[in-house]
């Protein structure tokens, strides 16, 4: 039987009856099952219109990513491919009309209630495309949080969860900030290992998204007291070195010296 929602609704209740929905048909079925998934969300519109990137946003590099971890994002899900099929937007003009402040907010919201619910769904390892993603997106808004709390997942992008949980701590911030750059690391490994023009220019462009996202954060209100930075310093410096790694400095080289190699990139 196909799912069903009636029509009408505000995005409040469209959540409640989304959650009585996933909860009629379990975690298991709504979304899926399988060790691993990929969360992607971004860049936001002030970093597009900063660069030119081979995809328009992260979400086919993700499903790249799914398809070649043999993994699963929301969107492969029932509760993702229903929402996809349902066109939010056209569904919400019907309780806001011609506010699109409104439905705009609408979307999210209701993204963000299945995005929580699917955090919560079995899965142990997590793989992530958010360079870029600003603030207001649903990654950074509900997912972080729900990933974080998951019992079951071991590690994000072939690092501890526990090293995200221990950021959590310091803020959702430093997380977000934390799953770019080992997100970044896997790009780079993976480039390093097939060493095409299209995994370095994969990874040059996340690199690219995520400095130019922590830029306008910078310019538009990521304002940290000193005393608060230097604090934050110590404490990621001793979460770091509690999980025996080197410390996070910032994005890596934006590529490898160029060899005479035929392909143009270094290994």
């Amino acid at each position: 039987m196909p799912m069903v929602i009636e029509r009408g609704l505000d995005a409040d209740e469209f959540c409640l009856r989304l959650r009585q929905k996933i909860k009629t048909m379990g975690l298991a079925r709504a979304f899926g099952t399988g060790e691993l998934i990929v969360l992607y969300s971004g860049p936001s519109s002030q970093v597009t219109g900063q660069i030119t990137t081979s995809f328009t946003g992260n979400w086919q590099r993700s499903k790249n990513q799914a398809e070649n971890l043999g993994g699963r994002r929301i969107d492969d899900t029932k509760i993702g491919a229903f929402l996809s099929k349902l066109d939010l937007r056209s569904y919400f003009r019907e309780f806001y009309g011609a506010n699109n402040p409104a439905i705009n907010e609408a979307e999210l919201k209701v993204w963000g209630c299945a995005s929580t619910e699917f955090m919560r769904a079995k899965f142990r390892l997590v793989e992530t495309a958010v360079c870029g993603a600003g603030p207001e997106r649903v990654f950074r808004k509900y997912e972080i949080d729900g990933v974080v709390k998951n019992r079951r997942v071991r590690s994000a992008n072939n690092r501890p969860m526990q090293l995200f949980a221990d950021f959590y701590a310091i803020s959702p911030y430093e997380t977000y900030r934390l799953f770019c750059l080992t997100e970044l690391l896997e790009a780079r490994r993976h480039a390093s290992k097939e060493n095409t023009k299209a995994t370095w220019s994969d990874y040059r462009e996340r690199r690219r998204f995520f400095v130019l996202e922590r830029k306008f954060e910078i310019q538009y209100g990521l304002k940290i007291p000193a005393a608060l930075r230097d604090e934050i310093k110590l404490s990621k410096k001793h979460i770091l070195t509690i999980h025996s790694l080197r410390k996070f400095t910032g994005p890596l080289p934006a590529s490898r010296a160029r060899t005479k190699r035929t392909s143009g990139f270094a290994p």
